[in-house]
Formats: structure tokens, C-alpha cells, sequence
């Protein structure tokens, strides 16, 4: 609450003094026009009138007092009452009025021009600023209830969206609070729908799994989270009727960090109080929980992970020595780290996670450019334990070609020994289950899978169909004891292509 309430007032005082500077509007549209014409670079006629300088201040003041007033807003963590709730809605329509308000007064200069980057990087900061205050109306329920899906992820069984999806969180806001929590383990999303209703499988899918139906915890199966997360949330509308509006996918280590950033959290059931720490060790946990523990839980990890989710927005909703500061600090990281991506249904939520590159999405390919996509598949969560270095060849051919040859090799640091089989077949040594896709633009010639090491009894690996389907794959063991495994795969670059 400190490092928020002194920002708060940072902003105040900066709000006071641009209103004193718009009072000396005429001196300083004086000066900018001098230093202009002293460095041969004239201002538009616009910037160079008393009256632009002022409307700029006035307006930058009135950001500054409604960003205060958002952050005061959100003193004491999300609104638990009308009123508190209306002021937090009322600083965010302010904010997004004052960045629209100044967006229209940002100058175009001619090219060359000195200010011409300083205009510009204005334009981004107000674009940016106008557009997450009026989607946080929207997403925060004051144009409509929402209903919102946040997913548990266990990255210790690789996904291309992040990890397994564990538990699915329900979260419903209205005017800013929250109206509605509901707790789920993945595997009861769709439990009781006909399985003729779930997703039909991609030829990726059954040939790794050989299951024809993609249930909705196997849904973050793309490598474009975006694509991903259109897959969730119509299969969510079909089993449960609610259509989400935001889909936030968080992997544990993001789940930690807020907890660190929140002073740490209380369990309700137990009344611990357990730390980032605490969360990262609990959230490992395996086997299923007892009939006294309660709930329809498939393993402990995840009914520890509900408790820790219901705890980290209980303490968001108290918001007690909240330090907001700090929490956005980890959710920035987080992203960085790829450990938190969202998807929106609205275009302008779509853009704005976009722009802060926090929507999963995945650049087109061009050239030679590939996209190695692997995956945990059955046995045991592994993926922590396996290094993994990936290498590129390429080697020149006389007709300007190139023949290139992509090997990923993989070290399993478990303990343990023995060779591993088909899970479904026997009983496994703490085996990683690598599943590998291949993903190459068109155009390129002679795609072919190299070596699979797969053990007898193993799933069948080779060349599948183009985009959007993977060119090559495969699903390779690793077994314990640093042994190494590896998987390759050759493609020809022709004369007119590029190797990135």
C-alpha cells in the first residue's frame, strides 16, 4: 500500500505543477519556437500557438490526476463494495478519455525532423494507455458481467501452451467485483459431456496419443496459444454453457512469484500461511488425495493448487499491505518468461496482447525458419529434469541449395535404470516422453524425419501433411541415468531460400 499510495501522490504533485506550467502557455510556446528555429528545425503551426502548449498540460495533468486516482482506487486491492468500485471505474474512464483527448493533440512533423521520434514514441505510450484503461472496463465487468477462465498449468509436463492444464479457475466480475469463484480439476470440464460432442483430434494429436477426440485438459495442443485458446473456449461453451472472455493460462513459477509479491498467502482449510517458496514444493506434490481431504481431485498438486488460486484472490480482494507495485512488477516478469499468456475475444483486447506480446502468439515463418514444438507426453511430469540442446547444420551444395539438418539431444538427469517402453504397455523407470513436431514454411524440398530412436512397442513417427500440420514428428524416450537421446530431422533449402 506505501509504494502505491507514494506513486499516487507522485502523480498528484506532478498534476499540480503541469497546471502551473499552463498558466506561462505563452512563454514556453516562445521558447520551444526559438530553440526550434535555432536548430533549423521550424515547429508545425499548431505546436507553435500558446494554445497547443496549454491543452498539452492541461491534458498531461488530468492523466496524471486520474492515474492517482487509479491507483488510490485499488488501495485496498479489488473493489469489495459499490461505491469503492465506482471510483475505480470512474479513474478508468478518465485515463482513457485524457490519452484520447491527447492523442488528437500529438503533432506530425515533417521527415527528419528531431521531434519526430519523441511524437511518435507519445503516440505508442497514449495508444497504449487509452486502449488497457478501456478494455480494463470491459474485462472488469462495468460495460457487462464477464465471466473469465484463468489455467493452472503444470510446466513440469510440457505443453506447447505452457504445461498441462491442471485446474481451471471460473472467475466472474461485475462493476469491478468479483460476483463468482468456481474451483475445477481439468478433468471435469468436460466430464460428462458425450465424448461425440469433444473436439475431433489433428492427425498430430492421434498419431501421438491414438485417441480419434481431444479432451478440453489436451486443448493448449498448438503452438500458437491464440489458436490454442479459440480451441478452450468453445469446447468450454459446450460443456458448461459460459462463454469465457479472457482465457489466462499461468505456469507455477508465476503462481509463486505473486504470492512472494502478496507477502505470502493463507490457506483456508488449514490456516498456514505458505510462502512462494512453500507454493513451488506443495505444488509438486503427487498422488491423489485422501477421502478426508475432500473434493473430486485426481492428484494433491492440484487440489493444493485450487486452495493456493482461492488464497491469491481472497488476498487480492482484501488487499491489506497490498504492495500493487510489486505484484505488476511480477506479472510483467512472468510474461517476459512466457509463464503467464492471455487471449481475448474482443479485436481490441486481441490487439492490445498483441502489442505487449503477452498473447502466446507465435511470428510467421519465412525463409527456412522452423518451428521445433515439443511436448511431455505420458509417464511421469519429467520435463525439469531433461536438458536439451538443439543444433542446426547446414551444409552448401555446389547449385546454390543447402541440405540442413536439425538434432535436438536430450540428457535425462533422473536417477534410475532400465529401458523405457510404451507407458501403456508396462510399468515405467522415470522415463521422459519427449513427442517432437516439425513445423516448416512451404516451398522447402526433401522434408524428411532422421533416426527416431523410439523402443519396441513405441508409437509409430514420420512424415505427416504441411502446414498446419507438422512435417515431421516424433515421440522419442529418454530414459535415467544421463544417457543421451537424440532426434533429427533433414529438409533442403532451395537456391532462392534463406537458413534464419
Amino acid at each position: 500500500n506505501d509504494r502505491a499510495q507514494q506513486l499516487a501522490s507522485a502523480l498528484e504533485d506532478l498534476a499540480e505543477s503541469l497546471d502551473d506550467l499552463s498558466g506561462r502557455a505563452e512563454e514556453i510556446s516562445r521558447g520551444m519556437v526559438a530553440a526550434g528555429a535555432l536548430a533549423g528545425q521550424d515547429l508545425p503551426p499548431e505546436v507553435a500557438e500558446a494554445g497547443w502548449s496549454r491543452r498539452v498540460l492541461t491534458g498531461s495533468g488530468e492523466l496524471a490526476r486520474h492515474s492517482a486516482a487509479l491507483f488510490r482506487s485499488l488501495d485496498h486491492g479489488l473493489p469489495d463494495e459499490e461505491s469503492s468500485a465506482m471510483r475505480l471505474g470512474n479513474a478508468l474512464s478518465g485515463v482513457a478519455g485524457d490519452a484520447h483527448a491527447l492523442l488528437e493533440l500529438v503533432p506530425r512533423f515533417p521527415a527528419g525532423h528531431a521531434a519526430t521520434n519523441i511524437a511518435a514514441d507519445a503516440e505508442r505510450l497514449l495508444v497504449l494507455g487509452e486502449t488497457s484503461a478501456d478494455h480494463a472496463l470491459d474485462i472488469l465487468g462495468f460495460r457487462g458481467e464477464r465471466t473469465h477462465l484463468v489455467l493452472g498449468q503444470d510446466e513440469n509436463e510440457l505443453r506447447p501452451g505452457g504445461g498441462f492444464i491442471g485446474i481451471v479457475v471460473e472467475v466472474t466480475l461485475q462493476r469491478g467485483m468479483i460476483t463468482h469463484t468456481k474451483f475445477m480439476d481439468s478433468y471435469d470440464v468436460d466430464r460428462d459431456l458425450p465424448i461425440g460432442l469433444w473436439r475431433s483430434a489433428p492427425q498430430s494429436f492421434l498419431t501421438a496419443t491414438g485417441s480419434p477426440v481431444m479432451p478440453f485438459r489436451d486443448q493448449n495442443w498448438d503452438a500458437d496459444f491464440s489458436q490454442s485458446a479459440n480451441s478452450l473456449r468453445t469446447s468450454y461453451l459446450t460443456a458448461t454453457n459460459t462463454l469465457p472472455y479472457l482465457i489466462v493460462a499461468v505456469n507455477r513459477p508465476a503462481i509463486a512469484g505473486i504470492v512472494d509479491a502478496l507477502g505470502g498467502v493463507r490457506i483456508s482449510s488449514t490456516g498456514s500461511v505458505l510462502s512462494g517458496a512453500s507454493v513451488r514444493s506443495i505444488l509438486l506434490a503427487t498422488g491423489a488425495p485422501s477421502e478426508t481431504s475432500g473434493g473430486g481431485w485426481r492428484t494433491e498438486s492440484r487440489k493444493s493448487a485450487a486452495e493456493v488460486s482461492e488464497a491469491v484472490l481472497s488476498r487480492l480482494r482484501d488487499g491489506s499491505h497490498l504492495d500493487l507495485p510489486a505484484v505488476l512488477g511480477v506479472l510483467m516478469d512472468s510474461v517476459k518468461a512466457g509463464d503467464i499468456v492471455v487471449s481475448a475475444t474482443d479485436d481490441q483486447g486481441k490487439r492490445l496482447y498483441e502489442l505487449l506480446a503477452v498473447d502466446g502468439s507465435v511470428p510467421a515463418m519465412t525463409g527456412a525458419a522452423f518451428y521445433w514444438v515439443e511436448s511431455n507426453s505420458y509417464a511421469g511430469k519429467t520435463s525439469r529434469t531433461v536438458d536439451r540442446v538443439l543444433e542446426q547444420q547446414v551444409q552448401p551444395r555446389d547449385d546454390g541449395s543447402a541440405e540442413v539438418r536439425l538434432t535436438a539431444r536430450y540428457v535425462n538427469r533422473e536417477h534410475g535404470q532400465g529401458s523405457c517402453v510404451q507407458p501403456s504397455l508396462a510399468p515405467n523407470p522415470p522415463c521422459y516422453w519427449a513427442l517432437v513436431r516439425l513445423y516448416l514454411p512451404e516451398g522447402l524440398e526433401d522434408v524428411r524425419p532422421g533416426a527416431l530412436p523410439t523402443p519396441t512397442g513405441a508409437m509409430a513417427a514420420g512424415r505427416l501433411g504441411g502446414t498446419p500440420d507438422p512435417v515431421a514428428m516424433a515421440i522419442a524416450s529418454v530414459a535415467p541415468g544421463r544417457r543421451a537421446l537424440e532426434v533429427s530431422a533433414f529438409f533442403a533449402v532451395p537456391p532462392d531460400g534463406t537458413v534464419e
